[in-house]
């Protein structure tokens, strides 16, 4: 490999799903907490329904972009995994290796009103992160967005996504790198 160059990550194609799905029922049944950020996914494999399919446990999730990029992804995640606490959409990286990402997760996210607003009602959801390597174009899924702690990087801000942010959730720059949103119950103004 010459100097600088960026390994692929390992992708799996719709022939792995059965067999994934096979491990995971077998061996993965009972695991609440899953990080499958160093694993990409096919842009014809949905990853969260994989997931959401067979671990029913899960309170914790984390994923690259390519897991959770699907039209219908946040709807799987909600009819699956009603215990989910923690959805984490990311890259792996290694020390200061450079992050590593797949043909899928230059695609958008398909976040949507309806479909986290389906995921907060079904789901026990209190934290969303979604750091730099996902590209985001439509932040109106903001004002579904009940968690407590929402960690949003806006690095990877499709241009059009800027004008797409709800008023009431716009950060007042935009030249921060991340947003860190905490949810409070207490009275407006609380220094944050």
């Amino acid at each position: 490999m010459a100097g600088g160059e960026v390994p692929s990550p390992p992708v799996a194609h719709r022939d792995y799903v059965d067999p994934m799905r096979r491990f995971f029922e077998t061996c993965l049944s009972r695991v609440t907490e899953l990080n499958l950020t160093a694993f990409h996914f096919a842009i014809n494999v949905d990853g969260c329904d994989l997931v959401a399919s067979t671990l029913s446990k899960l309170r914790a999730l984390a994923l690259a972009p390519c897991g959770v990029n699907r039209a219908n992804s946040l709807e799987s995640l909600a009819g699956g995994c009603a215990l989910l606490e923690h959805l984490d959409v990311r890259s792996s990286r290694a020390g200061g290796d450079p992050i590593v990402t797949c043909e899928a997760c230059q695609l958008a996210l398909h976040f949507t009103g309806l479909s986290f607003g389906l995921l907060q009602r079904k789901t026990r959801l209190r934290r969303l992160s979604i750091d730099e390597t996902a590209r985001t174009s439509n932040l109106t899924f903001l004002v579904a967005c009940r968690v407590q702690e929402l960690r949003l990087s806006l690095d990877n801000l499709c241009d059009e996504g800027a004008g797409a942010v709800p008023d009431r959730t716009r950060p007042a720059s935009f030249g921060q790198s991340s947003v860190v949103f905490p949810h409070s119950d207490g009275p407006q103004g609380d220094a944050v």
